[in-house]
């Protein structure tokens, strides 16, 4: 491990934004990094928090500013796009948008940085844990029962 970020749970005066239960899923489920070459950080990170409240957040996380081993990342807002178990989810740099893929729903959206949703596609299979994009156009969805599917992004 060559550095950790844990994200203060704070956001808007409310210091359990993120609450931190025990006994069911929650906490952080996906994430993505956004460059940006004239950010001080060098870009930001979109996150989905799984339960509690599911949400899609920005966090500043301080890559540059701080050198320590352990340095607090917090969110910066909260999108207001609503999606339950945000499982999923990478950065297309061509479109600027993020895919999100929902566990619960069994959907793929893909949004602005915005929160403001662009297109809204049924999803394959079930219990979708991740989702990648390949150069040659093929996306991968990686399910919690252990396998992976290929198939060809015809957006």
């Amino acid at each position: 491990v060559k550095r950790i970020f844990p994200i203060n749970r704070e956001f808007q005066g409310n210091a359990n934004f993120l609450q931190k239960q025990k006994g069911y899923d929650q906490g952080i489920e996906s994430i993505t990094f956004v460059s940006d070459k004239d950010h001080p950080e060098g870009g930001t990170f979109y996150a989905g928090n799984q339960w509690d409240p599911p949400c899609i957040i920005e966090i500043l996380v301080p890559l540059r500013s701080s050198r320590t081993e352990t340095a607090e990342a917090r969110i910066i807002r909260v999108l207001p796009f609503k999606m339950d178990d945000p499982a999923g989810m990478y950065y297309d740099s061509k479109t600027g948008h993020l895919n999100v893929v929902s566990d619960a729903y069994n959907i793929l959206v893909e949004i602005t940085l915005e929160g403001k949703l662009v297109r809204e596609y049924a999803f394959l299979g079930d219990n979708q844990e991740g989702i990648a994009r390949d150069d040659k156009g093929y996306l991968y969805i990686a399910q919690g029962e252990g396998g992976i599917i290929k198939v060809k992004d015809l957006r």
